[in-house]
């Protein structure tokens, strides 16, 4: 993606893809000199086009992004490419990595270390049987950390899915990205920024079934 710099007729009423706000309790790291997106966004500080609109009052956030869904063009950014520690956003990521290569029918009695886990839960019970579907819906939807752990579990395991994860990541360029957990707990070496996570998320919104559940009420 790169920073728009014509018309602002681009810039606040255009379809986002959206806000995305990271970092706002946790210090960045600064990145390397090679910006994906350009120069401009290698910038620490706001970074939006001349000719837009005066930014919203109240922006906080040491982080975020503000894209269009179709052409994943920049419209405002603030430290686009500082790395935080992603926490559930990171649950954007497992999803575009894992749906396409499980069967959404499949029917998964989760193991009850996968249930001893910390922060939001679906909550998952070790007696009941889920879809496969309805997992990554609990996660996008509820950001449900024992669904992630069972979602990896089904594919393999968490190293095997955390090594996916940060291999897509890569594919997208990504770059400021590195899992280390598929549910965004925090743990050591774990980063995004901004920009990666409106690329992730714009990858996700061009497949079907992401799109259908982030869509959605939630299972049915």
């Amino acid at each position: 993606m790169e920073l728009t710099t014509g018309p602002a007729r681009r810039a606040f009423s255009s379809f986002l893809l959206a806000l995305f706000v990271v970092g706002s309790l946790n210090q960045g790291v600064a990145v390397a000199d090679a910006t994906v997106g350009g120069p401009l966004l290698a910038s620490r500080g706001v970074v939006v086009d001349s000719g837009a609109r005066a930014l919203p009052l109240g922006l906080t956030a040491r982080g975020w992004l503000v894209a269009d869904a179709g052409s994943g063009e920049v419209l405002a950014a603030r430290d686009p490419h500082g790395r935080y520690l992603p926490a559930s956003t990171l649950k954007t990521l497992t999803a575009l990595t894992e749906l396409r290569r499980l069967d959404p029918n499949r029917l998964v009695r989760p193991a009850p270390q996968d249930l001893v886990v910390d922060g939001t839960k679906a909550p998952l019970r070790p007696s009941v049987s889920y879809r496969v579907r309805d997992l990554f819906t609990y996660l996008l939807l509820s950001s449900a950390n024992d669904a992630a752990n069972v979602i990896a579990s089904v594919d393999g395991g968490r190293p095997n899915t955390v090594a996916r994860m940060n291999a897509r990541a890569r594919t997208l360029q990504a770059n400021d990205t590195h899992a280390s957990t598929p549910s965004g707990l925090d743990a050591a070496g774990e980063t995004t920024s901004a920009y990666d996570l409106a690329l992730i998320a714009r990858a996700g919104l061009s497949e079907p079934d992401f799109a259908s559940i982030v869509s959605s009420n939630g299972p049915v």
